[in-house]
């Protein structure tokens, strides 16, 4: 069934009975929560500009965990993140005010071991060869010494804190993908810092994943307000010159505090949910909560599921094989992804997504159909092969071979435009998704394998786009780009459609015009099939905080 996109789009605006429940769980955990925030200067609130907390660890109330605690009035609050902590002054120095009583801990840590400070004065002062070696010599302390040291804080938090929720937060990416016209340090430098935040952002997440404890990642937060943006969250190199390159006070308020928040939120939400698993006795803790996967999901991962855990009660379902009949990319070696086997409650699918980087999976709400799911018409391809596609490149691609569009794309002529810019975020994108998945009500729901929505759809083999394009991995780029410059999240899946709650949408018509050029390349038959002008397909999707895609 197609929903008519400015249909869709209202009910996602008025629907507001899921973000009620966690707002209501937020603010009524908040009376009760004693909560202690750690970690180094991403969370002591260096670069705010105000050290009115502490001066000698640059604590400030302008950083996101005390802004958190004002805003929510916890029973307790202890700020103990300094400026310049690694994993050993954590440990050291920082776990002191942990509990049995502790309910809430948030912790950046990890930058100062891999020694970014120096490369990040390397990559000021040095050559691009030079900047690229330091970088590269960071990612290797990154792969190779930080995940035993994050191991080490974690379980000792844990040790301390059994009860508590623990959500870990990254770094954001410090510039701007396109920045052509950025004075100072060259493009290669910046896509090197870049590539460094990736790299140390992913051993964060997985070592928080394995603790089971919520990774919070900012980088699509800050997307769009890095360096050379215009509109920066971030110092550039500033006096006093330990300000550099970390949040200011808006990076904080607009950054770091919303991620935080949701994911409160969220957690708050789920911990008070009817389906919620009763403690296995007196005495338990928080990791009781934190199951293996059930046998049947574990199976999902060429590992077995080792080290994931989920502590949400899943319905009775079965997992989904690739068809050998069907034409497959690749033989299939495993399942591709688990469904249930009935219409599930929407409200299940934020207390799943909650849990992502604990269980290693996406919840997504699955058209009710037989094909493609239960005659298993997929072929997957490996999520590997998303990181070769680009896409402005596909889009540019796409665009090239309409010699004469059946579309009226006007402004546009002959040449791609390419990717429009960044939309401003309206809210955390997970909470979102939340509320606007209620939409698709009377709907299965499915895990995938991935901890990226738009990986789901290369990873479970998706061929609902095939007769427009043949592999799924480039569509999953597309998603991927939209993600980090719209906030969206992939919550719907049908045989041939897709929805996705968009956090940033388009706000003025000139800048929806943009988008609906690349909706036009990723998917025509929304303008086909719908006004039949990118001008009409813009009208609609301008502030629509949810997109729909449908292919014949």
């Amino acid at each position: 069934m197609k929903l008519p996109r400015l249909v869709v789009s209202a009910a996602c605006a008025l629907t507001v009975s899921a973000a009620t429940v966690v707002a209501a769980a937020a603010s009524a955990s908040a009376a009760t929560t004693n909560y202690v925030a750690l970690g180094d200067s991403y969370s002591s609130g260096t670069g705010t500009g105000s050290y009115d907390l502490d001066s000698a660890c640059q604590r400030s109330s302008k950083a996101y965990p005390a802004k958190w605690a004002a805003s929510h009035s916890p029973a307790s609050f202890t700020f103990a993140a300094c400026a310049g902590a690694k994993t050993g002054d954590v440990l050291n120095n920082q776990l002191g005010s942990l509990s049995s009583s502790t309910s809430l801990v948030s912790i950046t840590i990890g930058g100062n071991d891999a020694g970014f400070s120096s490369v990040m004065q390397t990559c000021v002062l040095s050559s691009d060869s030079s900047c690229v070696s330091a970088v590269n010599t960071a990612k290797n302390f990154a792969d190779t010494q930080l995940p035993g040291l994050l191991n080490n804080v974690y379980a000792s938090i844990r040790s301390k804190a059994p009860n508590a929720h623990v959500v870990v937060l990254d770094y954001p990416h410090l510039y701007i993908t396109n920045d052509s016209g950025c004075i100072g340090m060259s493009h290669t430098k910046h896509v090197a810092l870049n590539s460094a935040a990736d790299e140390l952002d992913t051993v964060i997440g997985k070592a928080a994943a394995n603790a089971g404890f919520t990774f919070a990642d900012v980088r699509g937060q800050f997307s769009g307000h890095e360096l050379c943006s215009g509109d920066n969250w971030l110092n550039s190199v500033t006096l006093p010159i330990g300000n550099s390159y970390h949040p200011t006070a808006t990076g904080h308020a607009s950054g770091y505090l919303p991620v935080f928040s949701g994911k409160t939120a969220l957690a708050a939400a789920a911990l008070r949910s009817p389906q919620r698993r009763d403690p296995p006795g007196a005495g338990a803790t928080a990791m009781d909560y934190h199951e293996r996967l059930p046998p049947e999901v574990a199976e999902l991962f060429p590992d077995g599921g080792a080290g994931r855990t989920l502590s949400v009660t899943l319905p009775s379902g079965y997992v989904v094989w690739p068809d050998p009949g069907y034409p497959q990319h690749q033989p299939p070696k495993r399942p591709a992804f688990w469904i249930s086997d009935d219409p599930v409650p929407c409200a299940l699918w934020p207390r799943l997504r909650a849990e992502t980087h604990a269980s290693g999976l996406w919840p997504v709400m699955l058209e009710d159909t037989t094909q493609p799911w239960s005659t298993g018409q997929i072929a997957p391809e490996p999520i590997d092969e998303i990181g070769n596609y680009d896409a402005a490149a596909f889009m540019a691609e796409v665009w090239s071979e309409w010699d004469e569009p059946a579309a009226d794309i006007t402004p546009f002529g002959r040449y791609s435009p390419g990717l429009a810019p960044p939309g401003e975020r309206r809210e955390d994108p997970d909470t979102l998704a939340g509320r606007c998945v209620e939409v698709l009500t009377g709907r299965p729901l499915g895990l995938v394998p991935v901890t990226r929505g738009a990986d789901a759809l290369t990873a479970m083999g998706w061929q609902g786009a095939r007769h427009h394009n043949p592999w799924t991995a480039p569509l999953s780029a597309v998603v991927r780009s939209w993600e980090d410059r719209f906030g969206a999240r992939l919550i719907g899946i049908g045989f041939n459609t897709l929805e996705l709650s968009v956090a940033a949408p388009p706000m003025t018509f000139r800048h929806a015009l943009h988008v609906a050029a690349e909706h036009w390349t990723f998917c025509p038959e929304i303008i086909l099939q719908g006004p039949g002008t990118l001008e009409g397909h813009a009208e609609q999707i301008c502030g629509s905080s949810l997109w729909t895609f449908w292919w014949e």
